[in-house]
């Protein structure tokens, strides 16, 4: 199965130090670390890969980018970038699932989200990572500038459904604020980021 990175096996990686143990299936990577599939990459102080577990951890400096090709007939075929970063990473390749802790910080199309805790859930199609979901906890904050216009949205709890381009704010007190629009409070609030 694969997942994030796709398949761990398939990682490739540089470091100023790399020890390997169990004939090759724990590799632990130390200072100025790059991994890399394909588009996708991880940069980080250190990097434990664990092929029996199939997890993946990083810590300091954690910065992953995800490249994913555009669907046929869909746009100008320019691929999405997600970019990440935090202090620290934990992926598990058995159900797709990253958690970023330490403070995360999330780029893509258009949004930017902060929050102290970022979970991320992948599949990967047509050998392209891509992220399905995205949940954020503690502290959230969204904003989406565009021409024009900008929105922004705090909540202690996000939860953003790619496919559907929706986002979810719970929790503490969820604000909504669009320069356009207004600002709106409420128990849980939803908007659509197209």
């Amino acid at each position: 199965q694969r997942g994030q990175m796709g398949a761990l096996d398939a990682l490739h990686g540089v470091a100023e130090r790399m020890r390997s143990s169990d004939s090759g299936r724990l590799v632990r990577y130390d200072r100025n670390v790059v991994l890399w599939q394909g588009g996708n990459r991880l940069q980080a102080d250190q990097a434990v890969i664990d092929r029996n577990g199939r997890t993946l951890t990083a810590k300091g400096n954690v910065r992953t980018l995800f490249t994913e090709q555009a669907a046929p007939g869909k746009g100008s075929g320019t691929p999405q970038t997600t970019l990440v970063q935090a202090q620290a990473l934990s992926y598990s390749d058995r159900d797709r699932a990253a958690e970023y802790s330490g403070g995360a910080t999330m780029k893509r199309g258009g949004l930017d989200v902060t929050a102290s805790t970022l979970r991320g859930l992948f599949a990967v199609m047509d050998g392209s990572t891509v992220l399905e979901s995205a949940t954020a906890d503690g502290k959230v904050l969204i904003f989406q500038p565009a021409p024009g216009r900008t929105r922004k949205g705090t909540a202690e709890h996000a939860e953003y459904v790619v496919k559907e381009a929706k986002v979810v704010l719970s929790g503490g007190a969820p604000e909504f604020a669009d320069s356009l629009k207004g600002t709106t409070r409420g128990r849980i609030l939803t908007w659509f980021a197209d």
